[in-house]
C-alpha cells in the first residue's frame, strides 16, 4: 500500500507539468490503478483494507482528472485510456465509499455493467438475483467470504421531476417478535444501481428476506 501512495504522489508530481510523453505516464497510471483495484477485488473481506483503498481513489481520481484535462486533441488513444480509468475509479468508488460509511447516490447501470462487473468476474466474484419488484432488482455479489447487496432500477434514466427513482426498504427477520423488520431504506434513481448493504470481516451481513418498493423519493 506504501508503494501506491508513493506512486500516486509522483503521478500527481509529473502531471501538474507539461506532460511530454504523456502515453508512458498513462501507462504507468493504468498499472497502479491495476494493482490498487486489484487490492481490493482479491481481498474484499478484509475492512482495513478496503478502507486504505477508499482512501486512495480520491487521489486516483484528482490525477486523472488532470491528465484528462493535459491530452492534446490528437492523442485519441490516451483520451479514451484515461477515460476508461475514470469510470474504473468511479465504480470503485461507489463501492468502497458506502463500506467506509460514505452514501452514494448511485452508479450509472450500464457504466457499471460494461466497465466493473466484467472486472469482478475476472477476480472470480459471483453475482445472483435475490429478490425483485416490478422496478428494482436486488443482486448479491460475493468473493470469499465478503457479500454486498445492489439494488438496480430498471426503469430508464430520466432528467429532472422525480428522475424516475424508487424509494426502497429491506427487511430482516425478529425472531423474538417474529415479524420482518426494516433495516435500510434507500433512494435508486432509474438506469442506477444503489449500494444496500454489505458483510465483512468487521461488519454483519444481514439476511435480506423481504423487500419493498414504491415509485418516488418518499418514503
Amino acid at each position: 500500500m506504501r508503494r501506491f501512495l508513493f506512486c500516486l504522489v509522483a503521478y500527481i508530481l509529473i502531471v501538474i507539468q507539461p506532460l511530454f510523453g504523456q502515453s508512458q505516464v498513462i501507462t504507468e497510471m493504468g498499472n497502479a490503478l491495476t494493482e490498487i483495484t486489484g487490492s481490493f477485488l482479491d481481498n474484499p473481506n478484509h475492512h482495513s483494507n478496503t478502507i486504505k483503498i477508499y482512501n486512495l481513489t480520491s487521489q486516483c481520481s484528482s490525477v486523472l482528472e488532470e491528465m484528462y484535462r493535459q491530452v492534446p486533441p490528437s492523442a485519441e488513444s490516451d483520451f479514451y485510456r484515461i477515460l476508461n480509468m475514470k469510470k474504473i475509479v468511479k465504480c470503485l468508488d461507489f463501492v468502497t465509499a458506502n463500506i467506509a460509511g460514505y452514501t452514494r447516490g448511485g452508479i450509472d447501470a450500464a457504466e457499471w455493467e460494461s466497465t466493473f462487473h466484467p472486472i469482478m468476474t475476472g477476480f472470480g466474484w459471483t453475482w445472483r438475483i435475490t429478490h425483485s419488484t416490478s422496478d428494482v432488482i436486488f443482486y448479491e455479489y460475493s468473493k470469499d467470504d465478503f457479500r454486498m447487496v445492489l439494488a438496480k432500477n430498471v426503469r430508464p434514466k430520466k432528467d429532472g421531476e422525480d428522475y424516475n427513482a424508487n424509494s426502497i426498504s429491506c427487511y430482516a427477520w425478529q425472531p423474538v417478535y417474529k415479524e420482518h423488520y426494516p433495516f435500510i431504506s434507500r433512494i435508486v434513481f432509474g438506469g442506477n444501481y444503489q449500494f444496500v448493504e454489505y458483510g465483512d470481516d468487521e461488519q454483519q451481513f444481514k439476511k435480506i428476506t423481504k423487500v419493498s418498493s414504491k415509485r418516488g423519493n418518499n418514503f
